[in-house]
């Protein structure tokens, strides 16, 4: 660009700036000791030049009047210590007087309606009155004033100005015990009382509509508050010596507001209350007891974990959704003293954890209302004793009684679906009947209970959760005695009944199409089997020594292991249906004889291997596939009594190491 353009664009833009109503109307002028700028007739106050102590700002400034003062005006200056603002002045700007080391006074006009961001920020002013006519505060306007000791929030404030969600105007300020909040403030900003540590007593006005997050979070000493409105996040986190709480017309209390407030021994919930947020009362370690009104629709994740001193709880009825935190409740997860529990009729379900670790919880009544009863829900509960459940409860969620050793009543209800894995694991029921309606039994769910005697299953039941391939939704159940199957159960699962010493009889109707592996294995009381059609799973009864009295029909495949050392089994016919017997299915057995009928066309290696008394086989002659071990058969190893082996016409192989040791 020419340096005559240059020069012309200069003077071009003098002249726009010194003509009135052209381009820029801001001026720049002096008077005195005071800088200040003029836009639409009103002049702001931009810099001081004196040397005075003792400020009152002026009211004019070259005949204009002055209406605000400017940014950082007085900002980093250790000289002054009070201030007067005139009246007519209606915005206090950004750091106006931050960092004014020696200021201990100051009067706001009644004019004022803005204090800007970090105004007075590290100032020693010990008392502020903030006028009625403010309805903006700025972030971090009093922030640090360490000297401050008393402060009145004038009743038009309803907006506290943030920076990151984060208003904190007095945060920080240790020495500060006398607050008024007017009638008429309408919120409290976020964070804007955090960490004033001496205020004690806090009464906020039947206006304030909010409370902001962490609005008096780390107050330690406040004992007494008062609240009206939505309480925001953690607005009263760790104020440990928060004794008394009156609650008035309040919609929602934030996540973590009371938490960590260990002082805390009663607050009641008003009616008008809908929402419970996470960890609102959690850590509350004195709260006695809890009414949570019907008006509450939504308790968060947490909400009263590990109040250890919690003795009562009554859920209201309007409760229909529960928070959770990676899937988990846990609203009162660990109240380790909780003894009296009244759920509403109303109340929709029971949530993930919800009553885990109650210790002291002897009985619980649900209402019918309850329709889900979340996993790990009353996990854990070393002290009840009762359930009664609703009559539309349908499903109960995985673990959701599990390790609870003193429970010995729970009738389960006949509109009930689902009974999930774990779900009354290590209880003391003695009997167990699974409703007709029942269609699925998670694994382990009524595993390692010392004191069951009786189970019925259900006419629907069609599946049986596993895990890495086990249900053993009875096993070791050493007292079980009888069991009944019901016609229209299409399946026992994996494991279901391992090690249930004093079961003795199992009639497993013509409905089922097969017993999983390792369904009855060691039950070595077990004398009597009967089954009409279907599989026999690996393992299915092995080890049941004492079993003499086998029934079978229409099996089609009989698993390995399936009677393995079954020592008093001694008569054994295998169904014409039968087409593959495995791998020592019928090994160390007391048969005498044994006929293999034509319909198998696969015999597992050794499977009738160590058989002491076995004297005659027949071989039927559509054998196709002989299995093996290592490349050998076995079939009848070391059956030391054989003496009679048929193999009828069509047979066109034999397998090595066959009569091993006979």
């Amino acid at each position: 660009m020419s340096k005559r353009i240059t020069t012309w664009l200069v003077a071009f833009a003098m002249l726009v700036f010194l003509i009135p109503g052209v381009g820029a109307v801001v001026k720049a002028e002096t008077d005195g000791d005071w800088d200040y700028s003029i836009s639409d007739g009103q002049a702001t106050i931009t810099a001081y030049h004196g040397s005075e102590t003792t400020i009152v700002t002026p009211q004019t400034l070259g005949g204009t009047p002055v209406t605000a003062i400017g940014e950082d005006l007085f900002n980093g200056n250790i000289n002054i210590t009070s201030v007067t603002v005139s009246e007519g002045v209606t915005s206090i700007g950004r750091e106006a007087f931050r960092d004014c080391s020696s200021l201990t006074e100051i009067v706001l006009p009644s004019t004022l309606t803005y204090i800007g961001w970090n105004a007075f920020q590290a100032s020693k002013i010990k008392s502020i009155e903030i006028p009625d006519g403010v309805t903006a505060i700025g972030a971090y306007a009093f922030y640090g004033c360490t000297g401050l000791r008393t402060a009145v929030i004038g009743a038009g404030v309803a907006s506290w100005e943030t920076d990151w969600d984060d208003n904190q105007a007095f945060y920080g300020c240790t020495l500060l015990m006398d607050l008024t909040i007017k009638e008429g403030v309408s919120a409290i900003g976020n964070g804007a009382f955090e960490g004033c540590t001496l205020l004690t007593d806090v009464t906020l006005p039947s206006t304030i509509l909010t409370v902001g997050s962490r609005a008096f979070a780390d107050c330690e000493l406040l004992t007494n508050v008062t609240v009206y409105g939505e309480i925001g996040e953690g607005a009263f986190e760790n104020c440990t010596s928060l004794s008394g709480v009156t609650l008035n017309d309040n919609l929602k209390i934030g996540s973590r507001a009371f938490y960590g407030d260990t002082s805390l021994k009663e607050v009641v919930l008003p009616q008008t209350l809908m929402e419970i947020g996470a960890s609102a009362f959690s850590g509350c370690t004195k709260l006695a007891a809890i009414d949570i009104p019907d008006s509450v629709n939504y308790i968060g994740a947490y909400a009263f974990y590990g109040d250890t001193q919690l003795e009562t709880a009554v859920i209201g009825a309007g409760v229909s959704s529960w928070g959770t935190d990676w899937d988990d409740n846990e609203a009162f997860m660990n109240c380790t003293k909780l003894k009296n529990l009244t759920i509403k009729d109303g109340c929709a379900y029971i949530s993930n954890g919800t009553f885990q670790g109650c210790s002291a919880l002897e009985e619980v009544v649900l209402p019918d209302s309850i329709a889900t009863i979340g996993y790990d829900a009353f996990r854990d509960n070393l002290s009840l004793k009762t359930v009664t459940f609703g009559t539309s409860l349908t499903a109960i969620g995985d673990g959701a009684f599990w390790g609870c050793p003193l429970l010995n009543t729970a009738d389960l209800p006949a509109n009930l679906l689902t009974i999930g894995n774990n779900g009354f694991r290590g209880s003391e029921l003695r009997s167990v009947v699974i409703p007709d309606k029942v269609m699925t039994i998670g694994y382990y769910a009524f595993a390692d209970s010392p004191a069951l005697e009786n189970v019925v299953i259900g006419e629907s039941v069609e599946t049986w959760y596993t895990d890495w391939g086990t249900n053993g939704a009875f096993m070791n159940c050493p007292r079980l005695a009888t069991l009944e199957i019901k016609d229209g159960c299409l399946w026992i699962g994996e494991y279901a009944f391992q090690n249930c010493p004093s079961l003795e009889s199992v009639d497993v109707p013509i409905t089922v199409t097969g017993v999983g592996e390792h369904a009855f294995e060691n039950c070595t009381g077990m004398t009597h089997l009967s089954m009409q059609r279907g599989t026999i799973g690996n393992a299915a009864f092995q080890g049941c020594n004492a079993l003499n009295d086998v029934q079978l029909t229409r099996i089609t495949s009989i698993g390995e292991y399936a009677f393995q050392n079954c020592i008093s089994l001694n008569e054994f016919t295998i169904p014409d249906t039968v087409t593959a017997i495995g791998h020592r299915a019928l090994a160390n057995t007391s048969l005498a004889q044994i006929v293999v009928p034509e319909s198998v066309t696969y015999l597992g290696y050794g499977v009738f291997a160590d058989c002491p008394g076995l004297l005659t086989a027949v071989i039927g002659n559509n054998i196709t596939e002989w299995g093996t071990d290592w490349g050998d058969n076995d079939m009848f190893a070391n059956d030391a009594a054989l003496q009679y082996v048929i193999v009828e016409d069509g047979a066109n192989s034999l397998p090595s190491m066959m009569f091993i040791n006979c």
